[in-house]
């Protein structure tokens, strides 16, 4: 079926802003994941699926596959656009969601896994509900995969903090996620975790989408838990999906709570420690500053300083959620 011009061109614009975001935060040398598939594939027993949008935040990439290193698993890491599930545009162009579901999956086929497992909660939701067939491998989140290798993490480095968990519920999927988030956080040494409420109208997770959704509703929902956080007399806010961390982590302003992913939490204990680059260009909040810091990135990936300029602005001085 032919795509009219104007679905091309959304969907273009969301992956040129994707690269674009990740081109702002990492060198060539530190991409950790295969960007395209491979003509013939190595088998491998597990391909760790990153999907899309946490290229957004690729230091929750190097922690992830820091870990999986650590454990010495016969893995691939894959993501980007050319992986993409889909789920960003099941509204808008639901065929064109089907089809990359469907391509996405024959891509992980090929390195013929006994499991797939998922990053992204929209990822791993969708690919269980749209999937045409039952495909040759089994699909696992990544929280639930890393709490049945826990026994086998080396965390000796103790985080003596008190952390909040930022978390969706609202059905089995997600109450899931947040009790394997929150059972790997308990196994930091010397980290504390209290616990905060949270609201099913989130969904999945924290979007733009859902947050325009749910209009003031949504501010009112994450206060509430920077308010139950501060409370409970918690340091940091543990974001639990990378969605969130891009909508949360400019809120620490307001806030004497440091937000951070929950995976970077596990992964200092373990000795692996990335620089958020995402949160530190969202606070500094400043255009000719953000491209200051970003300078040998931009210039080993080759960008156009006018395209970064505006998507700096965009993302982190108007900071208009995408």
């Amino acid at each position: 079926m032919k795509r009219p011009p104007a679905a091309l061109q959304r969907i273009g614009d969301y992956f040129r802003e994707i690269r674009l975001t990740n081109d702002l935060q990492t060198l060539p040398e530190q991409r950790t994941w295969l960007a395209r598939p491979p003509r013939d594939p190595e088998p491998r027993k597990v391909v760790l699926y990153l999907g899309c949008n946490v290229l957004r935040t690729p230091h929750m990439v190097q922690v992830v596959t820091g870990i999986f290193d650590k454990l010495s698993l016969d893995y691939v890491a894959v993501g980007g656009p050319t992986y993409c599930c889909g789920a960003p545009f099941l509204q808008d162009s639901p065929d064109d969601a089907r089809d990359l579901m469907q391509r996405a999956s024959g891509y992980f086929a090929e390195f013929r896994p006994q499991r797939v497992v998922m990053w992204c909660p929209g990822c791993f939701h969708y690919f269980q509900k749209m999937l045409d067939s039952k495909p040759p491998y089994q699909t696992q989140h990544v929280t639930e995969f890393l709490v049945e290798h826990l026994e086998r993490m080396p965390l000796r480095r103790p985080i003596p903090r008190r952390v909040a968990l930022h978390y969706h519920n609202g059905d089995a999927e997600r109450e899931r996620q947040a009790a394997c988030a929150r059972f790997l956080l308990r196994a930091v040494p010397e980290l504390e975790l209290v616990s905060i409420r949270s609201d099913p109208r989130l969904g999945l997770q924290c979007t733009a989408r859902a947050r325009h959704t749910l209009g003031s509703g949504w501010d009112s929902i994450i206060t509430s838990q920077f308010a139950q956080a501060l409370d409970q007399g918690a340091e940091v806010l543990a974001s639990l999906h990378h969605s969130c961390h891009r909508m949360l982590v400019h809120l620490q302003e307001a806030h004497p709570v440091q937000v951070e992913h929950y995976l970077s939490l596990l992964g200092h204990s373990l000795g692996l420690d990335y620089e958020d680059r995402y949160r530190k260009y969202m606070l500094l909040a400043d255009a000719t500053r953000i491209l200051e810091a970003a300078r040998p990135c931009l210039d080993a990936n080759h960008v156009d300083l006018a395209s970064a300029r505006t998507l700096v602005h965009k993302l982190f001085v108007e900071r208009t959620p995408s």
